[in-house]
């Protein structure tokens, strides 16, 4: 075909899907080929990742056509990579679908092995997350077995010094069956790693690291070294505007009178007002190394804020718009004196709207059974079967 490439999708568990793309092929063709393939209807926490030529993590705008972001990095390549992962962490117990919960596991396991997520160096904690792990992976203790290898193989960051307390505690989860680990897993990691579910976006001088913007799931923490972390939860945004490499944010109640260091990174200029729907406001600017980086940390706030902290992906009034080259605008606070207007950016559903539309869906599935007189199938209170009723609705024939 002319003027296709090649895509590589590397997925979870290693294995990797290839697709022809054109310059019409959009990201969500292609994350949409990929979930049906593995049968994931909780998609929106997933999506397309790629590395860039500085070797930097990039999510694909899936309601952009793909090669272009693909193309800026490599104009003369005729095959490209991309990974399928979980953009979009929420708690365990928001999750409905067994095969979910598991992808949700590897990718943090993933993310265990490349040390990009650290689990707190509190020993005992440590131990009863690498514990979960193990029993995931290799099933019931076995005394017998060469535990020190097998330990070595499947668990992250093992050293000799945990090895009689893995020992013991892996013990202790005799007769946990594999999906019963990864929920226990899950839950303990999302309890004690604060890293769990943040997007770091690191903001450098002079070749180092000076402050990090970590954007979690309740809202976002601007951290400088030496100084108190100043948290800004997501319902204290008001808008986010980014010009070339500079991310500025109107924040409301944010804890100025803090000491900040004088720095080029960083401005605060506070309070910039008040009126009648707001309190004090303050800009908060941050100047990122490259307009790449800057977009990147744009893109992860204002997509995050819609996700978590709104009833609807489309009740954000005001949505991003160009203003002049390189420079953006989004309004993620409602306003009275606004007209609706629907948010452009790569968020098909919230993560409520997530929840609520997967729910409505298999308990419509289990009724429908029921009122058949039909034995269903599943593991109460986690659904653990791919219903029929799924495909019946979304317009695909059954297998």
């Amino acid at each position: 075909m002319a003027n296709s490439k090649i895509l590589l999708v590397t997925l979870l568990d290693g294995s990797v899907m290839q697709f022809v793309v054109t310059r019409k092929t959009f990201g969500r063709d292609i994350l949409d080929q990929v979930c049906q393939s593995l049968g994931v209807w909780e998609q929106d926490y997933f999506s397309l990742q790629y590395d860039n030529l500085r070797g930097e993590k990039r999510w694909l705008n899936n309601k952009n056509p793909l090669l272009p972001q693909l193309l800026e990095e490599n104009i003369t390549a005729d095959t490209f990579k991309c990974m399928f992962r979980v953009k979009f962490f929420v708690q365990q117990q928001q999750i409905l679908m067994t095969l979910t919960r598991h992808l949700f596991y590897l990718d943090l396991k993933k993310k265990l092995k490349d040390q990009t997520l650290r689990i707190p160096p509190h020993h005992q904690r440590k131990i009863k997350i690498l514990s979960c792990l193990a029993q995931a992976e290799l099933g019931d203790f076995q005394p017998d077995c060469d535990l020190e290898m097998l330990y070595r193989t499947v668990v992250p960051g093992y050293t000799e010094s945990l090895f009689e307390d893995l020992k013991k505690n892996h013990s202790m989860l005799r007769l946990t069956s594999k999906q019963e680990a990864e929920v226990l897993f899950l839950t303990k990691i999302s309890q004690v790693v604060e890293e769990y579910g943040t997007d770091r976006h690191e903001v450098y001088a002079h070749g180092r690291s000076v402050m990090s913007m970590n954007i979690c799931m309740e809202g976002a923490t601007i951290i400088i070294k030496e100084q108190p972390d100043r948290r800004i939860p997501f319902c204290n945004f008001i808008s986010a505007r980014v010009n070339n490499n500079n991310l500025h944010m109107i924040v409301e109640d944010f804890p100025y009178k803090q000491l900040i260091p004088e720095m080029d990174q960083i401005n605060i200029e506070a309070p910039i007002g008040l009126n009648m729907e707001y309190n004090t406001l303050t800009d908060v600017s941050l100047q990122f190394l490259t307009a790449d980086q800057c977009w990147h940390a744009y893109r992860a706030l204002t997509e995050r804020i819609v996700f978590y902290a709104r009833n609807r992906a489309d009740d954000i009034e005001e949505p991003h718009f160009k203003c002049r080259w390189h420079s953006f605008v989004a309004k993620v606070q409602p306003s009275k004196a606004t007209a609706l207007r629907l948010y452009n950016f790569d968020v098909e559903h919230t993560s409520k709207e997530t929840y609520e539309n997967t729910w409505n869906i298999l308990v419509t599935d289990v009724g429908e059974r029921n009122a058949s007189n039909k034995r269903v199938t599943c593991s109460i209170p986690h659904i653990s079967c791919l219903p029929r009723g799924l495909l019946r609705r979304r317009g695909q024939s059954e297998p």
